[in-house]
């Protein structure tokens, strides 16, 4: 499914300024094991916020001329200054784990208006890799405790203590550490990260033109926040299921669809055509990471530029490539498999056992006020078929079904 902007926004920025300085300064951690709550199945849901903005401010004075803010001189505006901002909820699925690796899938959705109590629309979906014992989203508590020593010491460029964070209506034992414009609070029992905040300066691409003809170059900040709102263990009844043999071997999947959008009453709604091709780039025991580019037609007939994610799928998972068919053979129609989230709101089951056309199918739905997921998987195999995003704020509706594996 392609991926919304402020989805765009927020993993760029957050892939910029994640804990990646802090696991520089604690290379031990690489050599811990995973703390004992980082188990396939396990569920970190975050409230994240992005804002954009100029650092410097256009106004007009009392003659309706435009000038910097706090700056002498009036100018006039080659192009106008954009602005853009976003928050929603960042889900961070635990899907297979091993000595090795932990595989995890990211998934984000975003409120639709400025109350956090809005409902959320599911807005796309990337994944990672992380080392057992640190990760974007957790340090070992013993490799916190070799930062504090560190920060003793007086290491140059990085602030650690403790200090008591609310969480719940409670007061738990955090470690706060900060580096360079970005800073990270971690529950100290546990390692999990309760909140980050950090801030870039970017170039803008706005230019302002002074009244002697000098150009002005135009800066923009940006500031993104992440806040822990809950952990979860979601139960899923096939993720103790091998990776099938057919996967093993693979090296890609292609999917080819379109995406159909509501149109005015006696008109037929345009149809854009939508391709999937995925790359494996990696197998473990348990999970697969891949790049999946993306393509959407138009109806001019001008393709839009391909977009470019990686993922990684594992059993742990809703809506991953495989699920093993001896487990998709215990399930029924209409079995709950995961009740309403608290924040994303969303409800797993299992909309269907039967044919999907000619295949013996089993059709899953993940569905939310803002909108509805579909896997459909065949029962031989186990492989993803077919997958749909209805979005219901958009009125539109994206199918991809599956044409060839390699």
């Amino acid at each position: 499914m392609r991926l919304s902007a402020f989805h765009v926004l927020m993993v760029t920025l957050f892939a910029s300024t994640a804990s990646a300085g802090i696991l520089e300064m604690i290379p031990e951690a690489r050599k811990l094991p995973a703390p004992d709550w980082v188990r396939a199945g396990g569920r970190i849901t975050y409230y994240v916020a992005v804002g954009t903005g100029t650092a410097k401010t256009l106004v007009r004075d009392p003659d309706g001329e435009w000038k910097l803010k706090d700056e002498p001189g009036t100018f006039g505006i080659q192009e106008a200054s954009n602005a853009g901002s976003g928050h929603g909820y960042l889900e961070v699925q635990i899907t297979a784990a091993d000595p090795r690796q932990v595989a995890l899938q990211l998934r984000y959705f975003v409120l639709m208006d400025e109350r956090t109590n809005g409902p959320p629309k599911p807005a796309g979906e990337t994944g990672l890799l992380s080392l057992p014992g640190e990760s974007d989203y957790w340090v070992h508590p013993k490799a916190l405790q070799a930062l504090l020593r560190r920060a003793a010491r007086k290491d140059k460029g990085l602030l650690v203590g403790r200090m008591e964070y609310g969480l719940d209506g409670k007061q738990v034992k955090a470690i706060a550490v900060k580096i360079g414009k970005t800073s990270y609070i971690y529950d100290e029992a546990s390692g999990v990260l309760l909140q980050s905040i950090a801030s870039a300066a970017t170039t803008a691409k706005d230019w302002y033109i002074m009244p002697n003809g000098e150009k002005l170059q135009g800066h923009a900040s940006t500031t993104y926040m992440i806040r822990f709102r809950g952990f979860r263990r979601v139960s899923l009844p096939w993720a103790a299921g091998p990776m099938p043999a057919w996967l093993t071997n693979a090296h890609t999947m292609v999917y080819a669809g379109e995406t159909v959008l509501q149109a005015a009453e006696g008109l037929p709604p345009p149809r854009l055509p939508v391709t999937t091709k995925i790359e494996f780039l990696e197998h473990g025991a348990a999970w697969v990471r891949y790049r999946a580019t993306q393509e959407t037609g138009a109806n001019s007939g001008v393709p839009q530029l391909p977009s470019r994610y990686e993922r990684v799928s594992g059993p742990g998972q809703l809506g991953g490539l495989w699920i093993a068919p001896a487990e998709l053979a215990k399930l029924k129609a209409g079995q709950v498999l995961d009740g309403k989230d608290k924040w994303t709101q969303m409800t797993a089951r299992v909309a269907q056992v039967g044919p999907v056309g000619d295949t013996p199918a089993v059709v899953i739905a993940e569905e939310g006020p803002m909108g509805r997921l579909e896997y459909v998987y065949d029962r031989r195999r186990g492989a993803l078929i077919q997958a749909r995003m209805v979005d219901s704020s958009f009125h539109t509706t994206t199918t991809l079904r599956l044409q060839s594996i390699r």
